[in-house]
């Protein structure tokens, strides 16, 4: 029975209990205490800690249509007014736009997440210790994969040491190893919530201001009754799938706008210019201005 015991011990230390220290070492590593001395983080950083790069798309949208940059139309149309950009994500929004200047609110909100500006963001926060990494590193990976073959191991000599002891201590030791490295698996695993513990301290401590600020922390339902937040809204809902595909027109009017959501057709300058087209929207962006 000694032996069983060491035997099994030995296997708890070696099979669960390093794997599981390496695992929270890496984890510890990819979430590393935040910087201080890059400042608080601005409006669309909130809005990314707060929910992902969607809420930055719903938030750079209201801050362009608050300004009077864009106009947001009933039937889910972006419309610049005046194309003039302070940011990259700014630029981005007028990229989705395309040389017509308009493209509909879905194809943006969904367009400007995957745009390099905004990713810029998340990689800033990252790397500053308020948002924790989307997945893990490659020694992170490596912890994960030693850390499965460990439960592994001991999950499967826990029977085993059933049929050499005859007893049931060691199994039940094994097996309460194995049930302690499944729930420090789950513990260390990328939250649901991305932002860090300094990460969620900066949300609770911002306050941003006008509605850009409400949507950054809030969403859009924080927004007053209004066209925007009903286009929001409507943009944020799953789009139905079943519709019949109309056929377009001579003029290509009977095409979808959400076309327009993808043309990375122009370039914006710098602070406070403006952007110029400098090449056309390929067919079927949707009747006109």
């Amino acid at each position: 029975m000694n032996t069983a015991w060491v035997i099994a011990l030995a296997v708890a230390l070696v099979a669960v209990a390093l794997p599981s220290a390496l695992l929270v070492r890496a984890r510890h590593r990819a979430t590393a205490p935040a910087r201080t001395e890059d400042g608080a983080p601005g409006l669309l950083e909130i809005a990314c800690l707060t929910a992902g790069p969607l809420r930055v798309a719903e938030t750079v949208i209201t801050v362009m249509y608050d300004d009077g940059r864009i106009r947001v139309t009933t039937d889910g149309l972006i419309k610049v007014l005046s194309p003039v950009t302070y940011d990259p994500v700014e630029r981005a929004l007028l990229k989705c736009c395309g040389d017509r200047w308009f493209c509909t609110m879905r194809g943006a909100r969904m367009a400007l997440p995957r745009a390099p500006a905004v990713q810029d963001i998340e990689s800033a926060l990252v790397a500053r210790g308020l948002l924790a990494p989307a997945g893990p590193d490659a020694a992170g990976r490596r912890a994960e994969r030693l850390h499965t073959a460990g439960l592994t191991a001991a999950g499967l000599l826990a029977p085993a040491s059933l049929f050499v002891t005859h007893t049931y201590p060691v199994p039940l030791a094994l097996l309460a190893c194995v049930a302690c490295g499944l729930a420090l698996r789950l513990a260390v695993r990328v939250p649901w919530s991305r932002a860090t513990r300094a990460g969620r301290r900066a949300v609770r401590a911002a306050r941003p201001a006008g509605a850009a600020g409400e949507v950054a922390v809030e969403g859009p339902s924080a927004l007053p009754d209004g066209i925007l937040r009903d286009q929001l809204l409507r943009a944020a809902k799953p789009e139905r799938t079943d519709r019949p595909a109309s056929s377009g027109g001579g003029n290509g009017s009977g095409g979808s706008v959400s076309g327009c959501a993808g043309c990375p057709t122009f370039s914006c300058s710098t602070h406070g210019a403006s952007c110029g087209s400098h090449s056309g929207c390929g067919g079927g962006c949707g009747g006109g201005h």
